[in-house]
């Protein structure tokens, strides 16, 4: 699953000792963090009115028709990334290609999004050849080769709810180096916003060397807007000692874009601004510094037997409290389904900082993560 714009926490290692999961020092100011998190829990739920037009009258069972003329009765799970998601009592739920629905209807309540960025909330049902009718009473045609997305309008908070976990684990016998990698990513989605949490950790250990961490977390709050376009705010929180960072606390607010959505792929960028308190292992004193932020988000997908995603995002952070400061963080997930919902992982970070605050501390830390996991 995909996260919010170019914001995703990744994981590395070291962490000198086991006070590498400690926070930071009390006299930190975390008064405007606080604040920042604060609107995420005002966020507002737009699709009451939505469920109840939808609870007045559903039918057992939906159907769609294929361009072979087939026909299937069932229920209609939703489309996402070229893929018609539809469940049959016979099948379970099988996946169609987008492009060989000729005809889809439901009386249940969906978003439908199209490759201009326009969204549209109603029932489904066939209108004109090669195109599909949303809403009631008064009905908006669709054509069918716009469409990127069908997002079901569900009722229950906790099946808004989607993500998934993974873990891996290496060992090398030569020089008893053994490395352990932990990552969550969920998200709730609405009509007009989406909640996300990601985060990652990688814990390294060798014989005769000290143990190594580093621990990446983002929240995040996205607001969707016409045309493609969004407003994010994010608060993340970083250990690595690699860098000698005991604690980065940032807060971000980013407006952005999606310069195209297709249904195999999806283009993002945003800028913003972002304020942030990093403390250090080395005990020097903390500091707090403001950062302009570019952001940039690619994910491509491939349908075979099982599906292949590739998801990545670079982010530039250009120092306005540092004259010549540039802070970058990059990530790349490849995954590669086995069966459905269960996937292998290989991840690649990469965070890089011109000229770091504590005097001999590294200016790159990179690494590569593989993993086995479970989406939901």
């Amino acid at each position: 699953m995909r996260e919010p714009f170019g914001l995703r926490f990744n994981s590395g290692q070291r962490s000198r000792g086991a006070d590498g999961l400690m926070p930071a020092r009390r006299n930190c100011p975390i008064a405007w963090h606080l604040a920042i998190l604060a609107c995420f829990l005002a966020a507002p739920a737009h699709a009451t009115a939505l469920q109840e037009a939808e609870a007045s009258a559903v039918p057992d069972e939906d159907f769609v028709v294929l361009a072979n003329g087939d026909r299937l009765t069932g229920q209609v799970k939703g489309v996402e990334r070229g893929r018609l998601r539809f469940e049959t009592d016979a099948t379970g739920v099988v996946q169609i290609e987008w492009q060989h629905v000729v005809e889809l209807a439901s009386r249940r309540v969906f978003e439908v999004e199209t490759s201009s960025g326009a969204k549209h909330y109603g029932t489904l049902g066939p209108g004109v050849v090669g195109s599909l009718r949303v809403g009631g009473d008064e009905p908006v045609r669709v054509k069918l080769e716009e469409i990127v997305a069908i997002t079901r309008i569900k009722h229950g908070f906790w099946s808004r709810w989607g993500g998934s976990i993974d873990a891996g684990f290496s060992y090398t016998q030569a020089n008893s180096k053994s490395n352990l990698n932990f990552g969550l990513q969920t998200r709730f989605r609405a009509p007009r916003f989406q909640f996300g949490m990601t985060g990652r950790s990688i814990l390294q250990t060798q014989e005769k060397a000290p143990r190594t961490s580093r621990h990446d977390l983002s929240v995040s709050y996205q607001r969707f807007f016409g045309s493609r376009w969004f407003v994010l705010v994010t608060w993340q929180g970083q250990i690595n000692e690699e860098l000698n960072l005991k604690l980065r606390a940032l807060g971000l607010v980013a407006v952005g874009r999606h310069l195209f959505r297709r249904p195999n792929s999806d283009l993002g960028v945003g800028v913003g601004v972002s304020v942030n308190h990093e403390t250090f292992f080395s005990g020097d004193p903390g500091q707090e510094t403001v950062e302009a932020v570019i952001g940039v988000l690619y994910d491509l997908f491939r349908y075979g037997a099982y599906e292949t995603s590739l998801n990545g995002n670079l982010m530039v952070y250009p120092s306005l409290s540092t004259e010549g400061r540039v802070r970058v963080e990059l990530n790349l997930d490849l995954r590669q389904e086995l069966v459905e919902d269960l996937f292998v992982g290989l991840g690649l970070f990469n965070s890089y900082d011109s000229r770091p605050p504590v005097e001999g501390a590294e200016r790159n830390d990179f690494g590569l993560t593989a993993s086995v996991g479970w989406s939901f």
